[in-house]
Formats: structure tokens, C-alpha cells, sequence
């Protein structure tokens, strides 16, 4: 297992532009200007979490930041919603660049939206790294005592043996936690390879647990004389300790897949994280690319905006 260190992710998220009002647009402006409103009150909710976002993301708490891109996401839906009603509405206003305007409010959304769900998957990956160095910082001590359990029993030591294989035993019962943490970020990263690497360290957990449990009771077994069974649970710990050797190579496997993913050094997934920060910067450009047509058809239609 390799050591992970915390990374912490930068971002600035920035606001919406409001669309303004139209004065002059025949039967329905009412209706549309209804519409508008609407549409802003959302984008502004949605603004107030991206400000809740930046706090979450300042203080390390990833949860809370995760938990407000989803809140932004939904204001942000309503709003494509409506706005998706606005261009029907503009259609039948007969105004092209009332059209132009709102497809360009609607690509600016989109694109808000679109970089928020590259920051959910970057959070994601950094808390990867915090739960997996916490997982990395005790597996190596927890492995090197269960081993030594092992040995210690068939050296007929067996008191030793309980002892080294209740100090492996109480890590993996805390690596327990941080794996299945572990499994529900991998979710939130959503890329195969890292579900299936996290699912892989959570079974390690369990195949690890489950033999010290059964060589702890074969050696009670043997301290007390039932030579019967305690054979029969080492030879179930034995079978425990097979899996778990089997998932070690299943893991390895992974690495060897993904050379780069999860280096001996350094942070895992970074070239992911990489990726997703640049699509994340590209959107963020093109909905600045989208909220400058806006302001151009504002200008040049003054007398239609309020």
C-alpha cells in the first residue's frame, strides 16, 4: 500500500450575469418577463451556494462542498428548465436575437453546470487521497502483525500469537471505517478502475479481519488442549489468508493497469484530477465566451432591455 498525502483543490467559481427585462415585446412580454425573473432567482440561488462552495472548499470539508454543488446543480436545472420555455418563447416573439440571446444564456448555464460537476469529481479525488493515506498509513504495521500471528502459532507460541493478532486485528477494524468511505467516494469519481481498486482495498479489509479473527480462535483453541478445532480454524484462517492474498494481487493488478494512477509516490489519480480540471476550465471559459454574446446583443438592442 503506498502512502497518500492530502491535496487540496483550488477553485473560484463565479457568478451569473442576470438577463434583463424586455420593454417593448409585443403580447407576451409580460409572460416573458415573468419567465426572466424566475429564471434570475434561481441563478442567484444557485450563486449563493457556489459562495457556500468556496468556504466548504477553504475549510477542508469536502462533504459540505459536495453537498452544496449538488444544491447548485438543482437551482441550476430549474433555470435550464425555464429557460428552455423562454425559447419557445422567443420563437413566437418573432425576434431573432431574442433567440441568439437566450441561447447563449442557455449555453452559459450549461457550461456553469458542466464545471461543477468536473469540482465535484476533483473533491472527490482528494478525499480519495485523505481516506486512502489514512488506509496506507496502517496497513503496512497491521500486515507485518498478522503475519507475525501466523508465525507465532506454528511455532506453537500461541499466547503470542493472540496478541500479535489482536494488535493487526484493531487496525483493520479501523481501516474497516475508511474503506467503506472509501467505496462511496470511488462512486462520486465514477471511473471503473478506481470502484473496482476501492472495492478490492474494503475486501482486503474483510479478508484480513476474518482470518485474524480464526487464528485468534484456533490459538485459544490450542491453549485450551481441542487440538480438533483448532485445526480446523487455522485451516480456515489459512483459506481467509489465501483471499486475502488474492485481492493483494487483484490490487496490484490495478496498478500495474493504471501505472500512473496510483504512483508510490505522490497523489493518486492526479492525472484524472488533471483532466477534470482542465475540462472544468475550458467550460468556465466558454460560459465567459457565452455571457459576452449576451452583453453584445444587450448592446446592441438597448431599447428592448430594461
Amino acid at each position: 500500500m503506498k502512502t497518500r498525502l492530502l491535496s487540496v483543490p483550488l477553485m473560484i467559481l463565479f457568478a451569473f450575469s442576470a438577463i434583463g427585462c424586455i420593454s417593448d415585446g409585443g403580447s407576451e412580454t409580460e409572460d416573458w418577463n415573468s419567465l426572466v425573473m424566475k429564471v434570475n432567482e434561481s441563478l442567484e440561488e444557485g450563486n449563493g451556494h457556489d459562495m457556500d462552495i468556496n468556504s466548504h472548499i477553504e475549510d477542508l470539508d469536502y462533504e459540505k462542498a459536495l453537498a452544496s454543488i449538488d444544491e447548485a446543480l438543482e437551482c441550476y436545472d430549474k433555470a435550464l428548465f425555464d429557460i428552455a420555455r423562454l425559447k419557445e418563447y422567443a420563437k413566437r416573439m418573432e425576434e431573432e436575437y431574442l433567440t441568439g440571446y437566450v441561447i447563449a444564456w442557455e449555453g452559459q448555464v450549461q457550461e456553469i453546470a458542466n464545471s461543477l460537476r468536473c469540482l465535484r469529481v476533483i473533491i472527490s479525488i482528494d478525499m480519495f487521497n485523505v481516506e486512502f493515506y489514512n488506509v496506507s498509513s496502517l496497513h503496512p504495521v497491521a500486515e507485518q502483525q498478522m503475519s507475525q500471528a501466523f508465525n507465532y502459532y506454528y511455532k506453537g507460541e500461541h499466547e503470542a500469537a493472540v496478541t500479535s493478532a489482536t494488535s493487526s486485528l484493531n487496525k483493520y477494524e479501523t481501516m474497516e471505517g475508511v474503506a467503506n468511505d472509501l467505496k462511496s467516494i470511488s462512486v462520486g469519481i465514477g471511473e471503473p478502475f478506481v470502484i473496482d481498486y476501492a472495492n478490492g482495498i474494503a475486501d482486503l479489509v474483510g479478508h484480513a479481519s476474518s482470518a485474524l479473527d480464526h487464528l485468534k480462535m484456533a490459538a485459544n483453541s490450542a491453549m485450551q488442549g481441542d487440538e480438533s478445532a483448532s485445526g480446523q480454524l487455522i485451516s480456515t484462517a489459512n483459506e481467509d489468508y489465501g483471499d486475502y492474498i488474492a485481492t493483494i494481487d487483484l490490487l496490484i493488478g490495478i496498478e500495474t493497469m493504471h501505472p500512473n494512477a496510483f504512483p508510490s509516490q505522490g497523489f493518486a489519480l492526479q492525472e484524472l484530477r488533471a483532466t477534470y480540471l482542465a475540462i472544468k476550465s475550458n467550460s468556465e471559459s466558454s460560459a465567459l465566451g457565452y455571457r459576452e454574446r449576451m452583453r453584445q446583443l444587450e448592446e446592441e438592442h438597448q431599447e428592448f432591455f430594461e
